[in-house]
């Protein structure tokens, strides 16, 4: 999988989701990527189910937009059930506590932090059926990005200055040993 990474940012999502296996918050990688990109609804985990968990601010999605508020159910997010997108989403959060790490899979559903998760960008369709069962619509909303892109280019220029290459790869030949993460060249990786 690594030969086929064609950017930094996509290597170091697929080093997230090779550490989030381990299932430990003590291990983790960090990643310099200050973007976000989001949906300004914020949703939790509750008794099995992924809701809105804060009002919604109706200046930013109006009522006809966006006809739900706190308590609504998301169903699903591009067509996919919402339950199979959390689970997609664990695979960047190892902590050891699998309800821990689909409760922050859930927080991160439409709050992307480029530093652990892939950003979106686009729209999405998501599907909210209200908490009266009411109502069930399909809403196209829109991501906006915030922040400075993790490109190539930058990055590399923060590895120069750092003289190291920032491609990584994980050395568990002694895990006890505090320093398990090689700084390694491209050549030896791809």
């Amino acid at each position: 999988k690594i030969a086929l990474t064609k950017s930094n940012a996509e290597y170091y999502h697929l080093v997230m989701q090779y550490i989030a296996r381990f299932h430990d918050g003590h291990f983790t990688v960090s990643l310099s990527n200050k973007m976000l990109s989001d949906i300004p609804v914020f949703t939790d985990l509750i008794e099995g189910k992924v809701l809105i968990s804060s009002s919604i601010d109706r200046k930013v999605l109006p009522l006809e937009k966006f006809p739900f508020d706190k308590g609504d159910e998301i169903i699903s997010v591009d067509g996919k059930p919402v339950q199979d997108v959390i689970t997609d989403l664990t695979s960047y959060v190892g902590l050891g506590n699998p309800l821990s790490e689909r409760a922050i899979a859930t927080w991160a559903l439409f709050h992307r932090r480029g530093a652990r998760i892939p950003l979106m960008s686009g729209t999405s369709t998501v599907r909210v059926r209200k908490a009266d069962g009411s109502l069930l619509k399909d809403v196209e909303l829109t991501w906006k990005s915030s922040g400075v892109k993790m490109d190539d280019e930058s990055i590399q220029a923060q590895a120069k200055a750092l003289s190291f290459h920032p491609r990584v790869v994980m050395n568990y030949d002694d895990l006890s040993n505090s320093s398990v993460i090689e700084a390694l060249t491209p050549a030896v990786i791809d």
